[in-house]
Parts: structure tokens; C-alpha cells; sequence
């Protein structure tokens, strides 16, 4: 693994550089097992540093197996997603998720109550899947989109502590309270369509925008102000100004790098500018050989061991996590 790293020359004075850019060469790995059960694997990788090397487990692989494998017969079919809803008993766990998804793939519906699996979910409380499925099986009449996106809504409201979240606050506070308002509106919004009035029959996309805007979560609520194309009544330039305020976090780095060019700012925030933003709040951008960014987050340790400030060191032939 370490003649996988970048390497600099024997003999040579010049300081190593840093490594942007990842190219498309691949390098041959040969791996050997100590238990002589497995075999000897030669695998190919386009960039490999130790902490890549996953060696899964055996009902890991017979899962993916047939989640992959051809079509089995009907008989099988059927008897695998009984098995898949049997494993979490009556609660809706991962098994369900996935029972109704070789449901539908497996064009299953009429050997199953669809009805009773997206109840089941409902009742989980697993309202993203349940939208899903309902959306997918035809029963938006048995569950309808407002009373779902409603009972999601709610049972965030709940695990976020009450009432909360209306409560302007500064400081600290105000992140927090951002946060909050993103993680409970960031499901219903995704699931609602392009042309919806309401999110959850009280509120509609405007509503939330501006409560998004009001908490300080500019770069979220530049992403739905595409999405609902509010742009009208929530100036981009302005959200994207807010959100250059202060250390950038990955996520929104991330947000006004897809975001700009679509709102066509490229002129008045060059992806450059956002780069160099970037980079100076300790994100690391790594550049693959497509064009396509890869940012990396500074560890937690890294940060709280540096001065306010002070340049984040990089290691030569780190690959991005």
C-alpha cells in the first residue's frame, strides 16, 4: 500500500507538491489471507490507501448476491420477500424497506397487501418510505401525501423538543436553531413536487423558505428556492452573499458549487472565490480527473488542535474520505 502513495524522487531537493488532481491510472493489488478457507484476490483500484481495504461478511455477500443476481423463479420470489417481512417481526425495520422494493421490482402485488406494507411503514414511523411506496403502488387515496408529509412533520417536531424551533433566538442559539429547521423540513420538501402549495396542509414552500431564511439557513434554502423557483421572492445573489459569511462547512461549500452556475452567478461568485472559501475554513478539495470536486472536512482533532486561523496541513497522497 505504501508504493501506492505518492512518492518523491530519490535524490531530489524540491518540496513535494500538493496532490489535486486524482488521474485514471489504476494499480494492480495482490491481497492474501491468513485463514486458508479464502482464496487469493487480485483486485484493481483507482486510488487505495489502507483504510479502503473492506473485506464483507459472508451474509453480506449472499445479501448482495441475490439482491444482484438474476430474477429467481416465482415461487422464490415470493418466498424471499416473506422471509425479508418475517426477520423484524410486526415492527418496520430494514427488511420491510426492502421487501416493498422487490415488490415492486419483482412486479409482486398481487401476492401481497400493499396496503398492510405501507401501514406497517406508517406505523414505523417511517414516513420517507411510506411516501415512497405509496407513491409507487398507487395508493395516494388510502395515504395521501398532505397527511403524511403532516405526521412526518409532527413527529420531528416531537424528537426536536416541542415547540422550539419558532422561537427566535441569536448567538449560538441561532445555529441551532437553523439546524433544526433544516433537519425538520429537509424530508417534507424533498418530497414534495415542484408545483405543491403545502407542505404539511399548513404551511406551503414560500412559508418555510422564509423561516429557513429568517433561521439563518441560507444554503438550504438556496437549494429549494431552485426547486419551487422562488427566485422571485428570494433573490439568489442574496442567499448565496449571506452564506459566504463566516467558515464554510462542507455541506454548504458543496450547495454554491452546484448552486451558482444554475442561478447563472458564476460572473459575480467564480467557483475559484468559492474555492479559495473553501479552502481557508479547513475544507479540502480534491479534483478528480472528470472535472468533478471531492470535498473533505477537517477531522474534528486536526481542528481543535490548530490556532484560529492557521493553515490546515495536507498530507501528500491522502485520499479524500
Amino acid at each position: 500500500i505504501g508504493a501506492l502513495e505518492r512518492q518523491v524522487p530519490a535524490g531530489s531537493t524540491d518540496p513535494p507538491e500538493q496532490e489535486r488532481v486524482l488521474t485514471s491510472r489504476t494499480h494492480n493489488m495482490r491481497m492474501v489471507f491468513d485463514s486458508a478457507k479464502y482464496k487469493e484476490l487480485r483486485l484493481r483500484a483507482f486510488y487505495a490507501v489502507p483504510k479502503m481495504v473492506v473485506i464483507p461478511s459472508a451474509s453480506a455477500l449472499l445479501r448482495r448476491k441475490r439482491q444482484h443476481s438474476e430474477v429467481p423463479p416465482a415461487n422464490a420470489r415470493v418466498a424471499w420477500v416473506k422471509e425479508l417481512l418475517g426477520r423484524g417481526g410486526a415492527e418496520a425495520g430494514p427488511g420491510l424497506r426492502l421487501a416493498c422494493e422487490h415488490v415492486r421490482r419483482w412486479s409482486l402485488e398481487p401476492a401481497f397487501d400493499t396496503c398492510a406494507l405501507v401501514r406497517r411503514l406508517v406505523e414505523g414511523k417511517q414516513f420517507a418510505a411510506a411516501l415512497r411506496f405509496a407513491r409507487e403502488f398507487q395508493l395516494r387515496r388510502e395515504f395521501p401525501t398532505t397527511t403524511l408529509l403532516h405526521a412526518m412533520l409532527a413527529q420531528k417536531r416531537r424528537a426536536g423538543g416541542g415547540g422550539g424551533c419558532a422561537a427566535a433566538v441569536s448567538g449560538p442559539g441561532r445555529r441551532r436553531l437553523s439546524l433544526s429547521l433544516s433537519c425538520r423540513y429537509d424530508g417534507a420538501l424533498k418530497a414534495c413536487g415542484a408545483r405543491c402549495r403545502s407542505v404539511d396542509g399548513e404551511a406551503g414552500p414560500g412559508d418555510v423558505l422564509r423561516m429557513m431564511v429568517r433561521a439563518g439557513e441560507h444554503c438550504v434554502a438556496l437549494k429549494y428556492v431552485h426547486k419551487f423557483g422562488q427566485a422571485a421572492a428570494f433573490p439568489p445573489a442574496q442567499l448565496v452573499r449571506a452564506s459566504l459569511q463566516g467558515d464554510l462547512s462542507v455541506r454548504t461549500a458543496a450547495m454554491l458549487l452546484k448552486y451558482v452556475p444554475l442561478f447563472e452567478l458564476s460572473d459575480a461568485f467564480p467557483r475559484e472565490a468559492i474555492l479559495e472559501r473553501a479552502a481557508a475554513s479547513g475544507i479540502l478539495v480534491h479534483e478528480l480527473a472528470g472535472g468533478k470536486l471531492v470535498l473533505k472536512g477537517r477531522r474534528r482533532s486536526d481542528s481543535a488542535s490548530l490556532p484560529p486561523g492557521a493553515a490546515v496541513p495536507v498530507k501528500v497522497g491522502s485520499a479524500p474520505n
